[in-house]
């Protein structure tokens, strides 16, 4: 049965920009394709635009990739003090046409808004400020193709790998 498997999958995983000599023990040597993380198909997105930087995130492939998702946090380094602070923005999902890969687009971030606390020592430090984005934040993990997004040049873009274990409690009825 390893015989007809590993030569059939290896077959499947062939989609990479190169590969490597694997030994195995009772048959010539597999090859194992690295994949490129989609950056291939960076060419089909447009170019960034006079006043914006395109950032591209490249993920890793997963065995169960529908367990993750990808948090896009946007934001700026701010001089800060004991506050809260956050700013206002849109993630805008759009698709190139003929392709059908998404990207995404900021805007420029509104703010910063802060709590109105007030703070002992008044000292202030510099601390990345991300945007409220909510639910727009969260995009699908697919290692096949790079996350890209557009922002302002003054943003920064950042991301958050979340997973989970798939398991499903049960929700006491009270």
């Amino acid at each position: 049965m390893k015989k007809l498997i590993l030569p059939v999958m290896a077959m499947f995983a062939a989609v990479g920009a190169y590969a490597e000599e694997a030994k195995t023990t009772d048959m010539e040597p597999l090859k194992i394709v690295k994949t490129d993380n989609g950056m291939s198909e960076l060419k089909h997105f447009p170019q960034a635009a006079s006043d914006q930087v395109r950032h591209v995130i490249a993920v890793e492939p997963k065995a169960d990739e529908g367990q993750y998702k990808i948090e896009l946090v946007i934001g700026k380094k701010q001089m800060v003090d004991c506050n809260h602070q956050w700013f206002g923005g849109t993630l805008t999902q759009k698709t190139v046409d003929g392709f059908g890969y998404d990207y995404y687009e900021t805007g420029d971030l509104t703010g910063p808004m802060s709590t109105m606390m007030g703070c002992l020592n008044n000292e202030k430090r510099e601390a990345f400020v991300s945007a409220n984005l909510g639910d727009e934040a969260f995009v699908r993990y697919n290692s096949r193709l790079p996350v890209v997004v557009y922002a302002p040049k003054d943003v920064e873009v950042k991301y958050r790998i979340w997973s989970t274990d798939n398991q499903l409690l049960d929700a006491p009825a009270k």
